[in-house]
């Protein structure tokens, strides 16, 4: 896996895919703390949701760096498909984790908050951050995998899905029918929603973390058998 992983760092460098994304984040969590005094939760979750963006942008990116050819080369050299899924993920989160240690660090670094952050809350923010790119990760990889639409329509299918997400607390709010419909999609809008206080219902962000969670448990199942038993195209 490290082999393979080094190997990614290369292509995926020597690519230049990364710069937009990586860049466009950069800019978002910059002007996001331009001035100081913010609420420190709702700040988090303000960059949790361009976090979860370019998860997505960076996953689809990764996915595909390598032709066809490339690939069936590294299933012989990894001998293994479920180790080359495990693999791409794993170089996934490495740089899913860069931009979740900026996402954290660069307020406390610059002292934007209006007041000095508590242990509870930064693991809060930490596991939201690190429940966001893991969501983002597992969607993108499933939409790419499934391989039902073409490349820029993949884009769009998964911008479609965040916004759901995001929008999901008010739209079953404004229509009550589609709480049975959007069971399918991730509650991040329920997660983030309670962020909007300082000092969240622990209660409350204990259950939602541990649905999106079971989420997560049913996506990464989902992608094992779809990519494992499908011919990558």
């Amino acid at each position: 896996m490290i082999a393979f992983t080094q190997y990614q760092f290369r292509n995926y460098f020597k690519s230049y895919q990364f710069i937009p994304p990586i860049l466009f984040f950069v800019i978002w969590i910059i002007i996001q703390y331009l001035y100081k005094g913010q609420p420190i939760l709702s700040s988090y979750a303000s960059s949790s949701i361009g976090l979860l963006i370019i998860s997505c942008w960076l996953t689809i990116s990764i996915w595909n760096l390598e032709s066809l050819n490339e690939k069936y080369l590294l299933f012989t050299q990894l001998e293994s498909k479920l180790l080359f899924l495990i693999s791409k993920w794993f170089f996934i989160s490495l740089i899913h984790l860069m931009l979740i240690l900026l996402s954290l660090f660069y307020p406390l670094i610059l002292n934007r908050f209006s007041e000095d952050i508590t242990l509870n809350q930064y693991i809060i923010a930490l596991t939201l951050h690190i429940v966001v790119s893991i969501i983002g990760m597992l969607i993108s990889t499933l939409i790419h995998n499934i391989n039902f639409l073409s490349y820029k329509y993949t884009f769009l299918f998964i911008a479609l899905i965040i916004i759901v997400s995001l929008s999901r607390p008010s739209l079953v709010q404004s229509y009550s029918l589609l709480n049975y419909i959007l069971w399918a999609v991730p509650p991040i809008g329920d997660l983030i929603t309670l962020f909007k206080s300082d000092t969240p219902d622990n209660a409350m962000l204990l259950i939602k973390t541990f649905t999106i969670f079971i989420y997560i448990i049913i996506l990464i199942g989902l992608n094992i058998m779809i990519f494992t038993k499908s011919d990558q195209k």
